[in-house]
């Protein structure tokens, strides 16, 4: 585990990329879009509010769509769009997010006096908003990427958080960023690695873990109020870029605080990996788990196979 350094000049590796952003009009998308049209990239920006910047821009590097991303029709119509203007995608940024709305334990009553579900709208659009538009991006960039391409050639990168490796009293917000890491792992050996063949598919997966960042969620004067500090928006905007631009990036989880970067990915499974050989044993290997789930779920297709085989019989 090391503190990293991101040099601007690897963001090159963008210029002329397409690279779909949602929830681009404030806070963290709007400058990371910002930053992609300063290199040279084309973004599409897809957000549920109207417009306000960058209005004005060429349509040739600049496209907007408004659409909810808890919405499948909309969403999918969006990257139908970014297909359509620009014939390609090459990168997805799922950055859509909202505040906590619920720890879970308030007592609010229904119209009949009794206990109100609670507000789940902050689990919709940072959990299934983003997983509608992981399985879009994976959808749409593999559309120019065919089996065999290397993995370097498309990648989506996640806004995690700094809540999504900690105990963090945001109720749904924590469990929405916990979910959001999960989504990357869960995908880490499908997406193939760079550099290996074989028929994963050809994507990178990563994630942005920011702390206190000055946004409309979190105002820079009420964080320093608090007495804690608080990073510009460009400076998670550059660690973005970084794990687009650097092709040996994949399972990665970048946390940055004060415009300081830290790679916590395999550095947090390495540690997993080592206290679970004290069950699993000292012949222990990495993923070791994730294989025996992959026999098992062999052996059921194969059951599945024989009872279809002889139900046709």
């Amino acid at each position: 585990m090391s503190l990293i350094s991101i040099a601007e000049e690897q963001f090159q590796a963008l210029k002329d990329k397409v690279v779909l952003v949602t929830g681009g009009s404030s806070g963290i998308g709007l400058v990371t879009i910002q930053l992609l049209i300063s290199i040279g990239a084309k973004v599409v920006n897809v957000d549920v509010a109207d417009q306000r910047a960058p209005g004005g821009m060429d349509p040739a590097v600049y496209q907007f769509v408004k659409a909810d991303v808890t919405s499948w029709n909309q969403l999918r119509a969006a990257f139908e769009h970014a297909i359509s203007v620009y014939g390609a995608i090459d990168h997805v940024f799922a950055n859509a997010g909202i505040s906590n709305k619920t720890d879970f334990l308030e007592n609010d009553l229904d119209a009949e006096g009794l206990l109100a579900p609670p507000d789940l709208s902050c689990l919709q659009v940072n959990l299934v908003g983003l997983i509608y538009t992981v399985k879009l991006a994976a959808h749409y960039i593999r559309r120019h990427l065919p089996l065999g391409s290397p993995a370097k050639s498309g990648s989506i990168v996640l806004t995690a958080s700094a809540s999504s490796i900690q105990n963090f009293c945001t109720g749904d917000y924590g469990v929405a960023k916990h979910g959001v890491l999960g989504v990357m792992r869960s995908l880490y050996t499908t997406f193939q690695r760079a550099g290996q063949p074989g028929q994963a598919l050809p994507l990178r997966i990563n994630c942005i873990a920011p702390s206190w960042t000055d946004t409309g969620m979190v105002p820079k004067d009420l964080m320093t109020s608090a007495g804690a500090s608080c990073q510009s928006a460009e400076a998670v905007a550059k660690s973005v870029l970084f794990l687009m631009a650097d092709d040996t990036k994949h399972g990665q989880l970048l946390y940055s605080r004060d415009g300081q970067y830290l790679e916590l990915g395999q550095t947090l499974l390495d540690h997993t990996n080592e206290k679970l050989a004290l069950v699993l044993g000292p012949q222990a290997k990495p993923g070791q788990e994730e294989e025996e789930l992959a026999a098992v779920m062999r052996i059921i297709a194969e059951l599945q196979a024989q009872a279809s085989s002889k139900a046709t019989a």
